[in-house]
């Protein structure tokens, strides 16, 4: 039929299931503290990962963000992580700590 359009649909689905997601979050934080307003300041962004390389800093980027930002002084021991959940062996149903080692050793 036309490929193309079918990956223009499923790209607006997933985008608009995040756009709910953030939005009902958002909600709920709002009601819980009594505020208003935005949590996110910018809409989120994709962006196409082709090399493991790229991957590797990708993850690095992220598990570094709570440093950069002033939340803590070492990504390991910030407990809202993946970071935190594989360097300390935690069993979590959403990670595959074979998958991310072996992912890591290449």
């Amino acid at each position: 039929m036309f490929p193309q359009k079918e990956t223009i649909e499923v790209s607006r689905i997933i985008s608009q299931q995040f756009s709910n997601m953030f939005n009902s979050y958002t909600q709920a934080i709002n009601k819980h503290y009594g505020r208003t307003g935005k949590l996110f300041e910018l809409p989120f962004r994709r962006k196409l990962i082709d090399s493991h390389e790229q991957l590797i800093n990708t993850i690095q980027y992220i598990h570094n963000n709570p440093v950069k930002h002033g939340i803590t002084t070492n990504p390991e021991i910030y407990r809202y992580s993946s970071l935190f959940t594989i360097k300390n062996g935690i069993n979590d149903p959403l990670l595959s700590l074979e998958a991310i080692k072996t992912l890591l050793e290449n």
